[in-house]
């Protein structure tokens, strides 16, 4: 797994919950028994939303109030912006390529508190997170082992005895196909 390099907390939620909700994906785990909520979530809310979809991370020169912004927007609408005093630190890694990731929490959720299941709503966060690059291995070749090869060759050979013989007897020249084939298919994975 990638390690994360930088997390951006971002800002105006508050103002585009129409677009934050039609990223909503209803969460299964809301329908969780309290036990169950207890042993898969502990002391977290369950959220009856997950947020799902590709967010689109980009600067916003026209933008009127801040020229260096940059926009969260997801099926071509706004859902927050990167804090005025990142914003130009998340171009420069937008610029150099990193890749990038955005989750959205918040909303109506269930909770264990004391012996009973709570009901409540917390406001949305949505966090921006880069991680390394990956680096791209030189290929390598493989080459066959002398094994996989002696396998192979032995297989052919009964293949070719197996049909020989099911001019004889049908069945064992039959057996001997389906053996041929698994000796075969055996020296492919080596």
């Amino acid at each position: 797994m990638r390690r994360i390099i930088a997390s951006f907390d971002c800002v105006g939620m508050n103002y585009h919950r129409d677009a934050i909700a039609a990223m909503q994906e209803f969460n299964e785990d809301y329908n969780l028994t309290k036990k169950q909520i207890e042993e898969a979530y502990s002391d977290q809310h369950v959220y009856k939303y997950g947020h799902d979809g590709i967010v689109q991370v980009a600067p916003e020169p026209d933008n009127e109030v801040d020229p260096n912004a940059v926009r969260l927007s997801f099926l071509g609408e706004t859902i927050a912006y990167v804090k005025k005093e990142e914003a130009s630190r998340v171009k420069e890694l937008l610029a150099e390529g990193y890749q990038h990731a955005v989750v959205v929490e918040g909303g109506e959720y269930k909770a264990i508190e004391g012996d009973e299941i709570v009901t409540g709503e917390d406001p949305y966060e949505v966090t921006l997170f880069f991680y390394e690059k990956e680096t791209a291995a030189a290929p390598v070749k493989v080459k066959a082992s002398g094994m996989r090869i002696l396998i192979t060759v032995l297989a052919v050979i009964l293949l070719v005895m197996s049909l020989l013989l099911l001019i004889v007897t049908p069945i064992g020249g039959i057996i001997g196909i389906v053996f041929a084939v698994i000796v075969f298919l055996f020296g492919r994975k080596l």
